[in-house]
């Protein structure tokens, strides 16, 4: 019988422990991010503001909250690609829902630990612009918006590799 009982309760620990921490309005002190990204929720979620230096949103539609550090990371990094290469903003596409949980169209965008950040572009000749939106590269570099005939794009890659060290 105690070994039975020993096992129950070593079994039972780590799901015990993990509950311990989930936010719930019973006990408002805990607060943070919990879950995997595809499955979970947040409590103290940031608000990406609409604009700042060096990024935009892409749409306005609820889904611009995410983990407080993220979204200071996110500000900061685009911040030392404009100053670097001024020009166009980092777009940023959907992080997650004020409160988390599921978003349509996402498999993840749950905990706000993950967000759509759209490719840095230039014109053919190499100016830089803001990105139309989600684009399809091929293998040379270039991309065509949807629904803009004749309108192609080029893939910036010295912005993008200042984002990725930033």
């Amino acid at each position: 019988f105690r070994r039975v009982l020993f096992r129950s309760l070593v079994a039972l620990a780590p799901l015990v422990t993990a509950c311990a921490g989930t936010p719930t309005p019973l006990a408002p002190a805990i607060r943070g991010s919990i879950g995997f990204p595809h499955q979970g929720m947040i409590s103290n979620a940031a608000r990406m503001p609409k604009k700042g230096e060096g990024f935009a949103l892409l749409r306005q539609n609820g889904r611009n909250w995410g983990n407080p550090r993220m979204v200071a990371g996110i500000q900061g990094a685009a911040r030392v690609v404009e100053r670097a290469r001024p020009g166009a903003p980092l777009m940023i596409g959907d992080i997650s829902a004020r409160w988390g949980g599921e978003a349509s169209g996402h498999r993840s965008h749950r905990t706000g630990r993950d967000a759509d950040l759209l490719i840095y572009v230039l014109t053919p000749d190499g100016r830089p612009v803001e990105s139309p939106g989600f684009l399809r590269f091929g293998p040379d570099g270039l991309a065509q918006a949807d629904g803009k005939k004749g309108k192609v794009y080029r893939f910036d890659v010295e912005r993008e590799w200042l984002l990725i060290k930033a």
